[in-house]
């Protein structure tokens, strides 16, 4: 699975204190990018097992004020070939009250930039959406 982050704080030490708690954690990161994307942000992607996704998320929303990122992603290879699955995100969020300000779509991904305040509901949503209920 791979989770990204977009626009991340890059001047407080943000990326340190979530490696740190992903470490903590257990969490074995595979796959780990970092860039610079100027006025002090930076893009974090973290490819690690599906059956850590939940951790990560933790780590993540308890990071929430220190990261103050918008954007929520679903990845996955079946996004190319199973229609209906932006449609399926995009409601999942509207019907519940999340205001979607802008997509992106490719083969594998499909982000939504949203209020930062709503990404914690949003990735909730979408795990129940895609996976099924948070923790089981």
């Amino acid at each position: 699975a791979r989770i990204t982050l977009v626009k991340v704080d890059a001047t407080n030490n943000s990326a340190g204190s979530l490696f740190e708690k992903i470490a903590d954690a257990g969490v074995n990161v595979n796959v780990f990018n970092q860039a610079l994307v100027g006025g002090g942000r930076m893009d974090i992607s973290l490819v690690i097992s599906d059956v850590d996704v939940p951790t990560v998320v933790d780590i993540i929303n308890d990071l929430k004020p220190q990261l103050n990122a918008g954007k929520v992603s679903v990845i996955g290879v079946g996004i190319k070939n199973n229609r209906g699955m932006f449609q399926k995100a995009y409601n999942t969020l509207s019907s519940n009250g999340i205001n979607v300000e802008m997509t992106s779509c490719s083969e594998i991904n499909i982000s939504c930039y949203i209020d930062r305040d709503d990404v914690k509901k949003a990735q909730i949503l979408l795990h129940e959406a895609f996976l099924g209920k948070v923790g089981k």
